[in-house]
């Protein structure tokens, strides 16, 4: 009863799934695969997942020992992101959409293929794969898991389903100390369990070198403004921004980052409708111009530049947490050394953000006037808030280390 529930439950949502996706020119790429039209070529794979980039980042830092530990197979990798798979395609033999959680979807992917182990990232818990991976004496291993209030709620109300889906895992890498209680209250057993951290973090930044950095920052914005990256923000929170920018619109400089391209007319709007000059960011780097002086908000409508736009950058906000969405990845900026503030809506940064906190290496913000006078201590050079940048980049270095721990678990030490 309780797999026929579900299995009809999955089939409704998976079909009503198809409207969604369709409405989004992102959502129907590959739309096929999501239904299970893999065709991936027959033989033996380590299967590797990740919610997006962030979760796909941390899962490949694995990549090197999963190759060697398993005698070199063919990896599988997918992801529930377009961008995610798009990102990492180079890392993989394979890459593919993750299905949806229906039977006849999994199966119909799954078909000619072996997968000697599932590597999958944070928080994704899919019962019906996890149970045909079961049948099929699939060894599953989480990497870096969480495990958000939130989310613990709604699995303890659907124990009946998501329970035996976590206690089938072989062996859960969890990020923190409350992740693990909250495993364990879910029926997992405490052997399976240990606290590794989080590999994701376990890295250097793309942009090492102070001198080239400063360099790209004098060729892209030649004025003498302070640049603000507001990066992977959501629409509404550009508002707050804008209102706090307008009163120092000339002393600033915007890159406006978005987490989906597709809804970028939408912060295009917000501009238009307060006056302020905007530009896209393609259109200079394509001709290897520098951002035009009377520029007030740069953006950004490439792939993969966050992380570059937060290396040339005088602080940093990191998106999705002025919204009910619960928050990014806020180490990308602290790796260089930049402050960083986020707003109230933090839970799926919580553990990082509690960590910059304990060191006093960022700033919270929930209004248009904490932007303003978080702007106004920028302008002045304020010495706390110079040396918050200097504590979060130390904070990084802390949460290295994670890698070690997840391999020396998974090798039994």
């Amino acid at each position: 009863m309780r797999k026929a529930i579900y299995f009809c439950v999955a089939g409704i949502l998976s079909m009503l799934a198809i409207f969604a996706f369709l409405l989004h020119p992102r959502g129907r790429r590959r739309l096929y695969e999501r239904f299970g039209f893999w065709h991936v070529p027959p033989g033996r794979y380590v299967w590797l997942h990740g919610a997006s980039v962030g979760e796909l980042r941390g899962v490949l830092a694995l990549e090197e020992w999963i190759r060697e530990h398993h005698n070199h197979p063919k990896i599988l990798l997918t992801s529930f992101s377009i961008t995610g798979i798009e990102t990492f395609q180079d890392r993989a033999d394979v890459c593919r959409l993750l299905p949806f959680d229906w039977l006849p979807c999994v199966l119909f992917a799954l078909r000619g293929i072996a997968i000697e182990r599932f590597y999958f990232g944070e928080t994704e818990v899919w019962p019906t794969l996890f149970g045909v991976l079961r049948k099929r004496n699939t060894e599953m291993i989480l990497v870096n898991g969480r495990m958000e209030e939130r989310s613990f709620v709604w699995y303890q109300r659907l124990r009946l389903w998501f329970g035996p889906a976590l206690q089938s895992l072989t062996k859960l890498c969890v990020a923190s100390k409350e992740a693990s209680e909250r495993f364990t209250k879910l029926g997992v057993s405490v052997e399976r369990i240990r606290v590794t951290g989080n590999s994701k973090y376990d890295r250097e930044p793309l942009y090492r070198s102070d001198i080239e950095r400063r360099s790209r920052r004098d060729s892209l914005f030649q004025s003498h403004r302070i640049v603000v990256t507001l990066g992977s923000i959501h629409p509404e929170e550009e508002l707050i921004w804008l209102n706090a920018l307008l009163p120092l619109r000339n002393s600033f400089l915007f890159v406006l980052c978005p987490r989906h391209l597709e809804k970028r007319d939408r912060f295009v709007s917000s501009l238009d409708s307060l006056g302020f000059v905007s530009e896209w960011y393609s259109c200079i780097k394509s001709q290897a111009l520098p951002v035009k002086d009377e520029t007030e908000v740069l953006l950004c409508d490439t792939f993969g530049e966050l992380e570059m736009f937060y290396s040339v950058s005088d602080l940093g906000f990191v998106g999705g947490t002025l919204v009910p969405i619960g928050g990014h990845n806020p180490l990308e900026p602290a790796l260089y050394g930049i402050p960083i503030c986020v707003g109230p809506y933090i839970e799926k940064i919580q553990y990082e953000v509690e960590y910059l906190q304990k060191s006093c290496a960022i700033t919270m913000l929930c209004s248009p006037d904490d932007a303003r006078k978080l702007l106004e201590r920028l302008l002045a050079k304020d010495e706390e808030l110079m040396s918050q940048g200097v504590r979060a980049k130390r904070v990084c270095e802390e949460l290295r280390g994670a890698l070690k721990r997840e391999i020396a678990f998974l090798e039994g030490r």
